[in-house]
This record gives C-alpha cells, sequence and structure tokens, in this order.
C-alpha cells in the first residue's frame, strides 16, 4: 500500500538525483496519478497531496504539483501542459495507461527530467530513471 511517508521518499528521492542547484534555485516536481476514481487510488490521491504539503512547507527550495487525471488521454494532457509552461525537474508518474503515457513521458525526460514511474511500467522501460513496482 502506499503511504504518505512512501511517496514522500519517493518525490525527494526524485529530486536528490536530479543533482545539486544554487540555492536560489526552486526545484519542481510533478506528480501524475490517476484520479481518485475509487478506494485504491483515493487513498493514493491522498497520501500524494498530504506529502506535497509536507514537502512543500518543509522545504521552501521545493515545489511539489500534484496532478489527478479520470483517464489516460487527461494524463497525457496534464503533464504535457506543465512541461510546457515550466522547468520539471522530476516527474513522479502513476501512468493511467502505460502504452498511452510513453511517448509523452519520453518527450519530458527528453528536457532532462528525472523520471521517476511508480507501480505500471512504461512500454519502453529506458525512459524511466528509476521504477518503483507495487505488488
Amino acid at each position: 500500500m502506499f503511504s504518505r511517508k512512501w511517496m514522500a521518499a519517493a518525490a525527494l528521492g526524485s529530486l536528490l538525483l536530479t543533482g545539486h542547484a544554487m540555492a536560489e534555485d526552486k526545484k519542481v516536481i510533478a506528480v501524475s496519478i490517476p484520479a481518485a476514481d475509487h478506494g485504491w487510488t483515493a487513498g493514493v490521491v491522498y497520501h500524494a497531496q498530504t506529502a506535497a504539503k509536507e514537502i512543500n512547507a518543509a522545504f521552501p527550495g521545493v515545489e511539489v504539483i500534484v496532478k489527478t487525471s479520470p483517464s489516460a488521454a487527461e494524463q497525457v494532457s496534464a503533464i504535457e501542459d506543465l512541461s510546457a509552461s515550466r522547468k520539471i525537474d522530476a516527474l513522479v508518474i502513476l501512468p493511467y495507461s502505460s502504452e498511452e503515457l510513453t511517448e509523452p513521458v519520453k518527450a519530458i525526460k527528453e528536457k532532462g527530467t528525472f523520471i521517476t514511474v511508480v507501480d505500471r511500467g512504461l512500454t519502453d522501460p529506458t525512459v524511466q530513471s528509476l521504477y518503483v513496482a507495487g505488488d
């Protein structure tokens, strides 16, 4: 089961693996997960949002943004919009669908973003910088 501590560890681990930055640089961690359409995903969303609030409060040089999506198409749109409007240092993603998310995530990785894939792998494992399997 995913927990708030796990989500915080994944987000901070992704940030640390992106390298060191100057003090004035704010690091952005985007978390993209399916919407809370049943109990398990509701728990994931709750813990991700709670961890984001805690990390944002504790680390002024870090901004964690959580985006939820009710479909693969909307998840693609959400991550593309985020990466077009700002530099994302790390992306933690639980893909709604491996097939539909692989190419959009690959495009974000090509911009230098550290990619952490959770639970469902992508169809091209070389896209992910880190993979965390669920059970």
